[in-house]
């Protein structure tokens, strides 16, 4: 997980999204914040991240609309 500065809402106009994402899946890491964790009237970005890659688990994953940031708490 972390706040790596790469929207995932862009991955496929930028490139090295896009090289970073098809590097993750390499090994079976899926994102799983699928939703923009920074909304302001004129954007909105997927820049915090969170990866996983075990079948195992069953996982919910997500964000939390609260005011404390500019970024959405997100979780799994």
């Amino acid at each position: 997980m972390g706040d790596l500065n790469l929207d995932l809402l862009k991955s496929d106009a930028h490139l090295p999204t896009g090289d970073f994402l098809n590097q993750l899946s390499t090994y079976a890491f899926q994102p799983h914040i699928l939703q923009p964790i920074r909304i302001t009237s004129h954007s909105a970005t997927l820049i915090d991240h969170i990866y996983f890659n075990s079948l195992e688990y069953t996982t919910c994953s997500g964000n939390i609309v609260y005011p404390l940031t500019d970024h959405l708490p997100n979780f799994l």
